[in-house]
């Protein structure tokens, strides 16, 4: 179990997150589920990219937020933003974003908090010691610096370095898959890949470049539509297509097969990377039928069990929900592997409520949020 603290960012004053193996984030749009994700990428941003200046932070990619000001909890640009995350092993680290003031900040377990000043933006070029028991080491706010440690505390000094450089690691494994995404041509040729991992090049390039990729996509495509995912390169050139095989021998370009199953190999070839860690999805059930929405899902447990994958997903499908619960009840996934949030909005804050799951796939409050449009239409066919 993951948690993520997030103040100041957005519409979020100020929460805290348990984030399980499956996390879904559900409620009415505009209501603040969007920016739980991004939160993690302006960390991962931070962390790949120190020496850019503040507002740069919030240009993701595929999304330029604007600049603090924009961002800042009402806009209140007295005021700091924080986000952090403690992770299994027990240590928290935290990135605290401000016009006058910003710092780093790590907590070892049993420990005491340990900040690290610093301006945007940062070279890298200052840092703090860190201690835990016998062992102390100089921490940059990004990783663990190795020194001369003594022979009779190398070892220890080296699991330290490892404990406290682990948060950022799990960050560099952050992935996200925007709304718009997919594949939009018949025929791909390789590209540079970039950390950020933004186009649809960059993912064709990928799975061209890696066949044990292809191959896991292919599998779990399968289980999902039926059909096989092939890349397939033109002979003498540099050039590939993407395409599928449905169970008549019948091949199709990627293009030219359902956009949802498109998007969907797009999802599953940044899942299934060994880099990626956390995987951020926004609606993953855009343009699915509700049974390749049930069997997503079960794809989703399937990555969480088999590759060790934490998946945290934003969603207004009823179907992702209740297959999620489908599953619990079935024994195919714990409920302590999984975290349910309401999210709705009151006034310029979001209100973030946990539903816990029991073993018998039940909610806390059913599905309300699901049903209020519903149970308006019956009562006005029922004359109110």
């Amino acid at each position: 179990m993951l948690s993520l603290k997030i103040k100041n960012f957005r519409s979020i004053k100020n929460t805290k997150l348990d984030i399980a193996p499956l996390t879904l984030f559900y409620g009415p749009n505009g209501s603040g589920k969007s920016s739980i994700l991004y939160s993690l990428l302006v960390m991962k941003r931070v962390v790949l990219n120190p020496s850019t200046s503040l507002d740069e932070f919030f240009n993701l990619g595929f999304s330029n937020l604007g600049g603090f000001e924009q961002v800042i909890y009402d806009h209140n640009k007295e005021k700091n933003m924080e986000m952090a995350i403690k992770i299994e092993n027990g240590m928290e680290y935290g990135i605290s974003l401000g016009q006058r003031e910003s710092f780093f900040y790590i907590t070892p377990p049993g420990g005491n908090t340990v900040k690290l000043p610093v301006t945007f933006p940062y070279q890298v070029n200052k840092n703090v010691l860190i201690k835990m028991e016998k062992v102390e080491i100089p921490w940059n706010g990004i990783t663990a610096l190795s020194g001369d440690f003594p022979e009779n505390i190398i070892e220890d000094a080296n699991k330290f370095m490892r404990m406290v450089n682990s948060p950022v690691e799990l960050l560099r494994g952050v992935e996200f898959v925007p709304l718009k995404r997919g594949f939009t041509k018949p025929t791909y040729a390789p590209v540079n890949v970039t950390p950020s991992l933004i186009s649809e090049d960059e993912i064709a390039t990928l799975l061209a470049n890696n066949r044990y990729l292809e191959g896991k996509v292919l599998s779990y495509g399968k289980d999902i539509f039926g059909k096989i995912f092939q890349v397939r390169p033109q002979v003498g050139t540099g050039i590939f297509y993407l395409q599928m095989v449905d169970d008549a021998g019948m091949t199709f370009e990627l293009i030219n097969e359902g956009f949802g199953l498109n998007q969907t190999v797009f999802m599953l070839a940044k899942l299934l990377r060994n880099e990626t860690r956390v995987l951020l999805v926004e609606e993953p059930e855009i343009h699915l039928h509700p049974t390749a929405q049930r069997k997503l899902v079960h794809a989703f447990i399937r990555a969480i069990k088999e590759e060790g994958k934490h998946i945290v997903i934003s969603t207004h499908s009823e179907h992702i929900l209740l297959s999620v619960l489908s599953s619990v009840a079935g024994g195919k996934i714990s409920p302590e592997e999984v975290s349910c949030y309401l999210v709705k909005k009151k006034r310029k804050e979001s209100v973030i409520q946990q539903q816990k799951v029991n073993e018998k796939g039940q909610i806390e409050n059913g599905l309300s949020s699901f049903l209020e449009g519903e149970l308006e239409d019956i009562k006005t066919l029922l004359g109110g």
